[in-house]
């Protein structure tokens, strides 16, 4: 029997060498097209290919195309032998020294009708460590501009994903109104991380030293109830990040005494005010990099006040509303008092329905549904 799994274990050796050797610049090309369900029109080449007895390495590795280039020092594969069937299974996979960019990144598009599912495979049946070491992630636009540095490892497995350790150096992501720099992450403890975000810009508006703990569990990361003052004074939020499998990735998260007064006062700050604090929670999820699920709730723990200044402050809602509920929305919420607040969203086929369901015992209610079409996209 042993003779018979060596046999077997040589002869996977010698055509996977052979596969290296004779078609290494072909074979990146073909399972990239075959991931993302489309032609990349690009130019692949490996310059050296290493065999050993437990693993696979390549070095040199490049991918150029028109949009996109992708540089790697090394890539290596180790694998180990068993009696039972598979005979032999994916211990490790490394990838060292690895740039990534796009550039514009508008023109990459994927056809999810083509692109592959998941499914498990054999050699999958352990567990695998990941170590993606040293990678730099560049994508840029017309609007848009991200750089990132980071490391990562983690145990991988057919149904599970556990991450062990990681860290982030000066992420920054830029556009016209929205602007993040320095951000870092560093483990602390035993599957504990600090998120570090020294400045955030939205808008003109600027908000430094946010330090936001991080959990790591199987499939998931937990973000402990934190204070965050973005969302008011004396807010809470709690959050998870739940990733089984790989076909979805979900996050929610739980709010307390959240005031959406500096969110408005960012995108409205002389033309409308909102006053009133809210607990609720919020769920997001996405398959195949598409949004697939949004569903959130709030409702407010005592009176607040909302005033609409000037009409300018919801223009762009004209485009999701008839005239009607346009005019309703800015006469009726001029210095409105309210005793209960209500604030839905859900995700709907391709569209976000906004509800704001309002009670005053001294001015009555106000109810209206926003539906926004298409900005999202997603399934």
């Amino acid at each position: 029997m042993l003779g018979k799994i060596i046999k077997i274990f040589l002869l996977v050796f010698v055509i996977v060498f052979l596969s290296l050797v004779g078609f290494r610049n072909h074979i990146f090309k073909i399972y990239l097209e075959s991931y993302v369900g489309k032609s990349l029109n690009a130019e692949c080449r490996i310059k050296k290919a290493n065999l050993w007895f437990n693993s696979v390495g390549v070095e040199g590795v490049a991918i150029n195309a028109k949009d996109f280039n992708i540089i790697a020092k090394n890539i290596t594969i180790k694998f180990k032998a068993q009696k039972e069937k598979p005979y032999f299974y994916l211990s490790d996979v490394i990838l060292s020294d690895v740039n990534f960019k796009i550039e514009p990144f508008e023109n990459i598009k994927t056809d999810s009708s083509k692109a592959r599912a998941y499914q498990s495979l054999p050699v999958f049946t352990k567990p695998v460590q990941l170590s993606l070491k040293n990678l730099n992630i560049i994508l840029k636009s017309k609007s848009l501009e991200m750089n990132s540095s980071f490391s990562i490892i983690a145990d991988v497995g057919s149904d599970m994903i556990f991450l062990k350790d990681a860290s982030v150096v000066d992420f920054f992501i830029k556009s016209q109104d929205f602007e993040i720099t320095n951000l870092r992450l560093n483990k602390f403890k035993q599957n504990g991380y600090l998120l570090k975000i020294p400045n955030i810009r939205i808008k003109d508006k600027e908000f430094k030293d946010f330090f936001i703990p991080i959990k790591s569990e199987v499939n998931q990361l937990l973000f402990p109830r934190a204070k965050n003052p973005f969302l008011g004074a004396d807010a809470l939020v709690s959050a998870k990040c739940d990733f089984s499998g790989y076909d979805k990735f979900c996050v929610g998260a739980r709010f307390q005494d959240v005031s959406f007064e500096k969110i408005v006062d960012i995108f409205a700050s002389e033309e409308a005010a909102f006053r009133g604090l809210f607990d609720g929670s919020l769920k997001a999820c996405a398959r195949a990099f598409m949004i697939s699920e949004v569903e959130a709730g709030f409702k407010n723990k005592r009176n607040g006040f909302i005033n609409v200044k000037k009409e300018s402050s919801f223009t762009f809602l004209k485009s999701y509303l008839d005239a009607a509920s346009y005019n309703a929305l800015i006469d009726n919420f001029k210095n409105y008092e309210y005793n209960i607040g209500i604030i839905s969203a859900k995700k709907e086929a391709s569209a976000l329905n906004l509800t704001l369901d309002f009670t005053s015992d001294t001015m009555g209610k106000r109810n209206i549904t926003i539906s926004f079409h298409d900005i999202l996209g997603g399934m």
